[in-house]
C-alpha cells in the first residue's frame, strides 16, 4: 500500500468502554496501519496532547485516533469521541 491509498483509507472507527473508573477505547484496523496515536483534551474542537495513562483526569475527556504507516506518514484522524471519566 503506497502513501496515497493510506490516506484515502477511511480512519479508525473508535468506541468508549467503561469498567469501573476506566474508559477504554478501542478501534478497527486500518489497511497498511504499523501504528496508531492516541490524542486527547479537554476541548471536542482540538484534542491533542495526553498520554494513554493519564490518572486523575475528572469529567469529559474528547480523544481522535489516527493511523501511522511504516514510513511515519499519518492518514485521516477518527472522528472525535468523548469519555467522561468519573
Amino acid at each position: 500500500m503506497n502513501a496515497i491509498e493510506i490516506c484515502k483509507s477511511a480512519p479508525p472507527q473508535v468506541s468508549v468502554a467503561y469498567a469501573g473508573n476506566m474508559a477504554s477505547l478501542s478501534w478497527n484496523a486500518v489497511p497498511g496501519a504499523e501504528s496508531y496515536v492516541v490524542q486527547w483534551g479537554p476541548s471536542a474542537a482540538n484534542p491533542t496532547g495526553g498520554t494513554a495513562k493519564y490518572p486523575g483526569v475528572k469529567g469529559t475527556v474528547y480523544l481522535t485516533v489516527t493511523a501511522v504507516k511504516p514510513d511515519g506518514t499519518s492518514g485521516p484522524p477518527s472522528d472525535v469521541v468523548s469519555a467522561i471519566m468519573p
